[in-house]
């Protein structure tokens, strides 16, 4: 029940958007935390413009707030930041006597250009 921990993104259906192959999935899931720091950008924007526009300095979100936030999310996936940035390593012996991603079995390990361009 708590495996979306380790795979974040696999709660949305990426492959409708388009993203349907490995490597595609592989940047997005990578791009995830520059992603979620926009979003904690945007929302500071946000409140500085509403407390601009409703002349209330008290919704003006606090910079060490948004970075406490942002960060506290890191470290709640961490385990899954870390897994993602061991995947590349995590290579199985097949039967003929190759080694290929355990994510994609199509890539071969160290030789191939898909591995390679990951």
């Amino acid at each position: 029940i708590w495996s979306f921990t380790n795979d974040v993104v696999s709660i949305f259906k990426i492959d409708c958007a388009g993203f349907g192959g490995f490597q595609s999935s592989f940047a997005v899931k990578a791009a995830a935390p520059v992603i979620l720091l926009l979003f904690f950008c945007v929302t500071k924007v946000g409140s500085i413009v509403t407390s601009k526009v409703l002349n209330k300095p008290q919704l003006n979100m606090t910079i060490d707030r948004m970075i406490n936030d942002f960060m506290s999310l890191m470290f709640t996936f961490f385990s899954a930041i870390s897994a993602l940035s061991l995947l590349l390593f995590k290579c199985i012996p097949s039967p003929n006597n190759t080694t290929t991603l355990s994510e994609d079995l199509s890539v071969i390990c160290w030789d191939s250009p898909a591995w390679q361009s990951l």
